[in-house]
């Protein structure tokens, strides 16, 4: 088995990381096989742009997202993945739209969907 975490997290050593390399290690220890991270702020990558009138676009048909970003490759590693785990930091700051919209995380989730299908479910655990 293949564990993916994506980062929504800047810091390659701060406490998101620290979940991530906890969770890794959980995963390998408990026999879980093989570990991966991405951050996704160092990649180039835009929002769903919902391309048709329903809210999707040809990516449920074709499963390509008609985008020319760094998501064509992250797909390439999801399609790989037995498990993955998303991790955003979350500030302490109520008001801000970053902590609300689950920032950078949110952007490959919706594409996700589309290319995949039914492939994708999405839990969300804030510690």
């Amino acid at each position: 088995m293949h564990l993916l975490s994506l980062s929504g997290s800047r810091n390659h050593d701060g406490q998101t990381a620290r979940i991530i390399n906890a969770v890794g290690e959980g995963f390998i220890k408990a026999g879980g096989g093989t570990t991966g991270s991405i951050f996704l702020p160092d990649l180039k990558m835009e929002r769903c742009l919902q391309c048709d009138l329903d809210g999707w676009g040809p990516c449920r048909q074709t499963q390509e997202c008609v985008i020319e970003d760094d998501f064509a490759n992250l797909t390439d590693k999801m399609n790989l993945l037995d498990a993955s785990i998303e991790v955003s930091l979350v500030p302490d700051y109520p008001t801000m739209e970053f902590a609300a919209s689950g920032g950078v995380v949110n952007y490959p989730v919706p594409r996700a969907q589309g290319v995949f299908n039914d492939f994708i479910v999405q839990t969300t655990l804030i510690v």
